[in-house]
């Protein structure tokens, strides 16, 4: 059966179980005790090749937690941007990928593209948060392609100004993402 709990605390607040089990919780209850709020998201209902939440501030957020399910339509590459800027020589990235024994590793102008053939899938989870002096600085996690051959790619990512992220976008250039692929950000309350 295991242990039975009357209450749950975090953080200086407490919830007895039968609020729960009468659905008294409330949102800003929850909220107060560390959750999670989600604070924009997109997911497709057809092909496109651009995913994207906007009405963000970084500035105020201080953090997003995010992650990005999606699959290629036909082959393309995949790129985030911050506010829509896709000029790469505003992003500086170092990463590494690992297939199979292999390990490589690359440093460059761009913010982490990599190649995603038709019918493949990648799930990304990444924070994003500005340094003491102001430049947003992304790390990401990811694992990717088809189930046989999974791949993982970690990226860590700074954009070279310090003007407040507004917008995430997550293009496939030269190809669609396919219906359900979406983006979901949080902040942490």
């Amino acid at each position: 059966m295991g242990v039975q709990y009357s209450s749950y605390s975090a953080l200086g607040t407490s919830i007895e179980t039968a609020e729960i089990t009468a659905g008294a919780v409330t949102a800003a209850k929850l909220a107060s005790m560390g959750a999670m709020i989600e604070v924009g998201s997109d997911t497709l209902t057809g092909a496109d090749s651009v995913i994207e939440v906007t009405g963000l501030d970084l500035d105020t957020d201080g953090v997003y937690i995010g992650y990005i399910s999606c699959e290629a339509a036909a082959n393309g590459v995949l790129g985030i941007y911050l506010n829509s800027d896709s000029t790469a020589t505003n992003y500086y990235a170092q990463e590494y990928n690992v297939n199979n024994a292999a390990i490589a590793g690359s440093r460059g102008n761009a913010f982490a593209p990599f190649g995603l053939n038709a019918g493949e899938n990648a799930v990304i989870w990444f924070m994003i948060s500005p340094d003491v002096d102001g430049y947003p600085r992304i790390l990401w996690f990811s694992n990717m392609y088809a189930v046989a051959s999974l791949q993982i790619r970690n990226c860590y990512c700074v954009r070279n100004n310090t003007a407040n992220v507004t917008s995430i976008h997550v293009y496939n250039n030269g190809s669609n993402f396919s219906a359900g692929s979406k983006l979901v950000i949080y902040k942490p309350n």
